[in-house]
């Protein structure tokens, strides 16, 4: 519909062969910004502060556990 989002990081949740990702671009995959493994020790803390806002993009179990990471208190 064209409509736009604005977001300080988005989080797209694609599941447990995401550590493949063919859909990634080179630009992408060499950004700070992408997290190919989730589950990596501080994946989610360097690229992330405390306070930033983030879309989460997926339903899966991969999204639960990126939101219940991104949830705890001083992470």
């Amino acid at each position: 519909d064209g409509s736009r989002l604005t977001a300080d990081s988005v989080v797209l949740a694609t599941g447990p062969l995401a550590a493949r990702s063919p859909w990634a671009t080179p630009e992408l995959r060499a950004s700070k910004r992408f997290v190919s493994d989730p589950w990596a020790p501080d994946a989610l803390t360097g690229p992330l502060a405390d306070d930033a806002d983030v879309l989460l993009v997926g339903s899966g179990l991969t999204a639960v556990d990126v939101a219940l990471t991104l949830a705890r208190p001083g992470r």
